[in-house]
């Protein structure tokens, strides 16, 4: 434990720390994720979204000026089970200044990520995954993306949605 604080400690003294990538397991303490607030990472771990982290994400990840790119994907408990991530759909809602946006959710929480997405307009690039083919939800279609050069979406568009698809692009 002495160490991994030492670790942290360390890294808050990297001023210019743009891009962070530690193992997943080495659990990211209250003070960095207060100090990311202030920090230059623009690209955020994915491993950070973990639910114990909630009230300190909402309060970092909008405040980040320089956050450009998020990832963050289902974590599974002891049993294999995947962890629901709608917590962070209102905390994404505030991540305005989001370019790339990577996001492994369940079938359930795309409509409630979908809504987040809404004031997110200078994403480049979007990536949904999903582990279960479904329908891509209609509200999809009705976000605006004017910069939006690379889009993943392994969801299945139904015939009824082909018009809507087209018009969206």
């Amino acid at each position: 434990k002495l160490q991994e604080r030492a670790l942290w400690t360390d890294l808050m003294k990297l001023t210019q720390l743009t891009s962070l990538d530690v193992p997943h397991y080495l659990p990211f303490p209250d003070e960095f994720v207060q100090w990311m607030k202030t920090s230059q990472i623009s690209v955020m771990p994915t491993y950070i979204a973990t639910r114990s982290l909630e009230p300190l994400l909402a309060q970092a990840l909008p405040a980040m000026e320089r956050l450009r790119s998020m990832a963050f994907h289902r974590n599974f408990d002891e049993s294999g089970d995947a962890e629901p991530l709608d917590w962070m759909a209102p905390i994404l809602q505030q991540c305005t200044q989001l370019t790339q946006l990577e996001m492994d959710i369940t079938p359930t929480e795309i409509p409630l990520f979908i809504s987040a997405l809404k004031g997110l307009r200078n994403l480049v690039e979007l990536t949904f995954i999903t582990h279960m083919e479904d329908n891509l939800p209609t509200d999809f279609f009705t976000l605006h993306f004017p910069n939006l050069t690379r889009l993943e979406l392994p969801m299945m568009i139904t015939d009824s949605n082909m018009s809507a698809l087209a018009d969206f692009l």
